[in-house]
């Protein structure tokens, strides 16, 4: 049975508002009304305080899904003042973000590390002047403009 609109205004407060017109708005919506009552549902109902996702996720191979992102959208907004790197450190919940030194960045955003297979990004999302990139194994990385970077793991 699919939840219906009224589920996930009561467990959201009446502050935040996720209508079908607000969702078919973006040519593609970053997440359905179904897939923001299950995160609300997993989360026992946590207040979303009233942010609307600002972020852009960019999909760049062809089996990408924003499922597979899990609650990594959630953690990043526009409206914060805050980079990228202490918006995902805030969200993540097991431990924060810790960073996973020694890779190398190429200029299209893959990942190489000495003796391992080079990582492409599956998924893209720009932040101001950031760009977060996700790949498998749960692997996430924030560029800056200056070509500076960090890497950590989010599973």
């Amino acid at each position: 049975m699919l939840p219906r609109l009224e589920c996930l205004e009561a467990r959201c407060g009446a502050g935040t508002r996720f209508t079908a017109k607000h969702l078919a708005a973006r040519s593609r919506p970053i997440l359905s009304l179904f897939e923001i009552v299950k995160i609300v549902d997993v989360w026992g109902g946590i207040s979303l305080g009233g942010l609307v996702m600002q972020v852009q996720w960019t999909m760049l191979h062809p089996t990408m899904t924003m499922e597979r992102l899990g609650f990594i959208p959630l953690w990043l907004h526009d409206n914060s003042p805050d980079d990228a790197v202490t918006q995902l450190d805030k969200g993540y919940p097991f431990g924060g973000w810790q960073d996973f030194n020694g890779f190398s960045m190429r200029p299209n955003g893959a990942l190489t590390y000495p003796g391992d297979p080079t990582l492409e990004p599956l998924a893209k999302a720009i932040l101001r002047d950031e760009t977060i990139f996700f790949y498998q194994f749960a692997w996430v990385a924030v560029r800056k403009a200056d070509g500076s970077f960090r890497v950590a793991r989010m599973d």
